[in-house]
Parts: C-alpha cells; structure tokens; sequence
C-alpha cells in the first residue's frame, strides 16, 4: 500500500470503547493522582477520546489513536507541544509522560515522552489538556451564519503557524 510521505500513515477509521479500570493504567505514567471518572467523547474522526476527572480536580482528554503508530502518534504530539512552547495554548495540548523530562533532549524509559503503550492491546495514546468549548463543524451546523467567523479564527490559527 503506497502512503503518502508526507502524512503521517494511518490504517483505518476506528474507535474503540474502554472501561474505567482500563483507562486508570494509561493515565497512571502521566499523574500519580487516581482517576475517578470517565466519559467517552465523540466527533473525532477516528479514535477514541476521553474526558478524564482525577481525583485532584484536574480534567484531561485521553485520546487513544486506532490506526497509528506509535512513533507517528508520538510526532502528532511533539508537534502540538511545540505549538503550545510557541503561544497556541487555546487548544488541546499533549502531557509529558511522568518518566518523560521537560527538554527536548530526554525521552521516556521506552523512548516515549508522550505516548503510553498501556492500552490493552497497546494502541497508542496519550493524555491532552482539556478546553472547554463547540466543535467548529457543530457550530457551523447549528448556526451558519457564524461559518465565515469559524472559517477566519481556523485560517488566522493557521497563518500563525506559517508565520
């Protein structure tokens, strides 16, 4: 199968469904505090995600990425990261393992610093910083008349990165 280089490649559209006991060990390498609660999200195009609660009172994403590879997930991740170090902190950003150290250096004890390999069927996933907010297709949907404000925020977003 020919896969173009310049993406990452992805095998297929998936989701999957875990329970609490099986999210609590992935969490587990990104904070020691205990997960209480979680519910599964919808609207991506593949994988799964999560809004995770810990007992701390944090909230977090777990996305677990059906179709990729590890190495590409941890790319996913420390392209987004990067963003955030550069002031795009309006949208979910990925959490350093807890074995992972803060510069860029330094990975974790399997050569991660984002991705967790404790999925049952070791799927790769990592935790996200959550943000509160509508999905821009939910948006244009329900309320057209706000399309060209989405369309405008998403390509100023995306003039900033190629500035």
């Amino acid at each position: 199968r020919k896969v173009n280089n310049n993406m990452a490649p992805k095998l297929d559209i998936a989701s999957s469904t875990h329970t609490l006991e099986e999210v609590r060990p992935i969490v587990s390498e990104y904070s020691p505090s205990r997960v209480v609660s979680s519910k599964q999200l919808f609207g991506g195009y593949s994988g799964s995600n999560y809004l995770i609660d810990l007992e701390d009172g944090s909230t977090y994403v777990l996305k677990i990425t059906n179709g990729y590879s590890a190495e590409h997930a941890e790319l996913m991740c420390r392209t987004t990261y990067h963003l955030g170090t550069r002031g795009y902190d309006d949208c979910c950003l990925p959490i350093l393992r807890s074995d992972a150290r803060h510069d860029d250096d330094e990975e974790g004890n399997d050569g991660f610093r984002f991705v967790s390999l404790k999925e049952k069927q070791r799927v790769p996933a990592f935790l996200l910083t959550f943000c509160l907010g509508t999905q821009a297709d939910k948006v244009i949907r329900t309320s057209p008349t706000l399309a060209c404000t989405v369309m405008r925020g998403i390509g100023g977003g995306l003039a900033r990165m190629h500035a």
